[in-house]
């Protein structure tokens, strides 16, 4: 299978389309790796992503304000992009239930918009908590692959995992047209970690 070079994951009317499927058709090994090969730290894509959501919070200090966060522009939503930053697991894609009136499964690849992106940077200023780096994005695929999971009603799923020695909860949600993507991802204390992890609150 031929692929189109990894670049932005944006651009003309339907190009966003063509990527989500690109990735979602492929089984979850060959997801995982097109995953991990995009956030490797040799493809600056990720850098480039992250910089170009800070320098439009720097422009735009507005969205600090704004609840929830948007980006009013489509041409700028369009030239930051979005990004994809894991794949779930078929065992976790199965504790969400498929959107109605569609036909397609609940999707394997976690996107991460750039509203959620200026999201993180704004809680993480607001709270003065240690901010994430590239570095814990690129341990993404490892934490939802890895992670124990529970599921949080019929659209979310929580993965917690440690990275380095800090405990990590992600939470992931699905869209009306059955995409994955990251909600929230942040520190979380061991302790609050629910011991019987795997199905719960389903």
């Amino acid at each position: 299978m031929s692929r189109a070079p990894i670049g932005s994951i944006a651009g003309r009317p339907g190009a966003r389309r063509r990527r989500h499927e690109e990735i979602e058709d492929l089984d979850f090994p060959a997801a995982f790796e097109r995953v991990r090969e995009i956030l490797d730290e040799r493809d600056p894509l990720l850098y480039e992503f992250r910089a170009q959501v800070a320098a439009y919070g720097l422009e735009h200090p507005e969205w600090r304000e704004q609840a929830p966060v948007a980006i009013p522009d489509p041409a700028v939503r369009d030239r930051i992009g979005e990004i994809p930053v894991a794949v779930v697991p078929d065992e976790a894609r199965a504790g969400i239930t498929p959107a109605p009136n569609t036909d397609s499964g609940v999707g394997r690849v976690v996107w991460l918009s750039p509203e959620t992106a200026l999201k993180q940077l704004k809680h993480e200023d607001e709270t003065r908590r240690k901010p994430l780096r590239a570095d814990h994005y690129r341990r993404l695929p490892e934490v939802i692959a890895s992670g124990e999971w529970e599921a949080i009603g019929d659209r979310h799923l929580a993965f917690y995992h440690p990275i380095g020695g800090d405990w990590f909860r992600v939470i992931v949600k699905q869209t009306a047209r059955n995409e994955v993507y990251l909600k929230t991802f942040h520190r979380c204390d061991r302790n609050r970690v629910p011991s019987k992890r795997r199905g719960a609150n389903r």
